[in-house]
């Protein structure tokens, strides 16, 4: 739900800004969002006792002041402020950059292993996939206890994976149906 109300403030936010401003637009606003895994930060945004004035006061505090679209950001902070939808920054800036990724045909995969994996590989399976799916990728290595490796690019909605429990477990009821 939230994210459905992140997408329609996302959608204004893109078409108020001009396309070449909206990655300057995009950092102030996460800026903001960084903040956000400080619990204080929260617990001041959540509370009733403190004005609206006083948050949108400290949310204005965090930009930065040489942003030429400085009022649109301050409109759309105030916006937010009134609404009571602070909360909702994080998921406006994943919007944001899915939208920005999506005009410029550039992702972020995510490769989930259980050891790192070498560079060079990484560049090898980044080319392959770049060119399978005709697109700009960037390649992220997350270790995880799996056994096997998953591959996942969100924006895309595409997930690979390849499971040795999976493999072992498809050969046996090979070599059965074959005996």
């Amino acid at each position: 739900m939230i994210e459905i109300i992140a997408k329609k403030y996302a959608k204004a936010v893109i078409e108020s800004v001009e396309y070449n401003q909206l990655d300057c637009f995009l950092e102030n606003l996460r800026k903001i969002s960084q903040v956000f895994c400080l619990k204080k930060f929260v617990d001041i945004i959540q509370s009733p006792y403190i004005s609206k004035v006083d948050k949108q006061d400290l949310l204005l505090e965090l930009i930065d002041r040489k942003y030429s679209n400085l009022n649109i950001m301050k409109n759309f902070i105030e916006i937010l402020v009134q609404n009571n939808r602070i909360d909702i920054i994080p998921y406006v800036c994943d919007a944001l950059q899915a939208h920005i990724d999506e005009k410029s045909n550039f992702y972020t995969g995510i490769l989930y292993v259980n050891k790192l994996i070498k560079p060079e590989n990484i560049e090898e399976i980044k080319k392959n996939l770049s060119k399978r799916l005709n697109i700009d990728l960037n390649i992220e290595q997350v270790t995880s206890e799996i056994e096997g490796v998953k591959f996942v690019i969100e924006d895309l909605d595409i997930e690979i994976y390849f499971s040795k429990e999976y493999f072992l477990n498809q050969l046996k009821v090979h070599i059965l149906k074959a005996i």
